[in-house]
C-alpha cells in the first residue's frame, strides 16, 4: 500500500476538545463551599477513566501524576496546588505561544482551555503500567488564578497488563484508512485510547 494517507483515530481526544471549548469564559462560577466528587470508572495498564462533578458551578483543575514516595500532598495542600496550577499555566502559555506564531488571534483563555467546568468524563492516557498515581482536583478562581478551597486526591494503581479485550476493525475507503477499536460485544469503544498509523510497504521492506 503505497502513498496512502492515514487517519489517526483518537475518540477520547475529540471528546475532550469538545468539553474544553464548551467552557464559556463568561459562565457563572463560584469558589466558596464548592465540593468536588471524583470517581474512577476504569483503569488499565496505560490509562485511567474518571468522572468529576461539582455541587456548584465552578472552574477546577484536574490531573493525574505519579505518586511520590514519602510525600503526602494532603499535608502540603497549598504548595501542591500552586505547583500544579503553575505547571498548567506554563503548558497553556506554550500552547498559546505556538498559536500566536501561526497568526491565530482568537485564542481561548486559560479557564476555557486548561480548567474543567461542570460534569466531566476524562481519560488520562500515557500512564505507566503497575504504577501508583494520584488523581487530583481543586477549585480555581479564574480571575486571580489561585486555588480556592481544598485539595481532592484519589489513589489509582495501573495494572500490569491491559484489562480490556479489544480488537480493531480496519477499513480502506479511497485514499483513507479507518481503524475502529471494538469491544468483545462488537461495539466501538469510544473511550479507549489508541493510535493507528500506516507505513509504505517499501519503507517496511527497507527498514526490516
Amino acid at each position: 500500500m503505497r502513498n496512502r494517507c492515514t487517519i489517526y483515530h483518537v475518540p477520547f481526544t475529540i471528546f475532550l476538545l469538545l468539553t474544553l471549548f464548551a467552557c464559556n469564559p463568561e459562565a457563572r462560577w463560584e469558589t466558596k463551599k464548592v465540593t468536588i466528587s471524583m470517581k474512577l470508572n476504569n483503569i488499565s495498564a496505560g490509562f485511567a477513566e474518571c468522572s468529576f462533578s461539582t455541587n456548584k458551578e465552578a472552574y477546577y483543575l484536574i490531573n493525574c501524576v505519579p505518586a511520590r514516595e514519602g510525600y503526602d500532598p494532603m499535608k502540603e495542600q497549598k504548595p501542591f496546588m500552586m505547583l500544579a496550577l503553575d505547571s498548567a499555566n506554563l503548558e497553556y502559555l506554550a500552547w498559546r505561544n505556538e498559536l500566536l506564531k501561526e497568526g491565530v488571534s482568537n485564542i481561548a483563555p486559560f479557564a476555557s482551555h486548561a480548567l474543567q467546568y461542570g460534569d466531566v468524563e476524562y481519560v488520562f492516557t500515557g500512564l505507566e503500567s503497575n504504577t501508583h498515581y494520584w488523581i487530583y482536583a481543586f477549585v480555581v478562581n479564574p480571575k486571580t488564578m489561585e486555588p480556592a478551597g481544598k485539595l481532592y486526591l484519589m489513589d489509582a494503581y495501573t495494572t500490569e497488563g491491559s484489562t480490556m479485550n479489544v480488537r480493531f476493525e480496519y477499513r480502506v475507503k479511497g485514499y483513507w484508512d479507518y481503524v475502529y477499536p471494538m469491544d468483545e460485544n462488537g461495539t466501538m469503544t469510544k473511550h479507549f485510547p489508541y493510535l493507528a498509523a500506516t507505513r509504505d510497504s517499501l519503507e517496511v521492506i527497507t527498514t526490516e
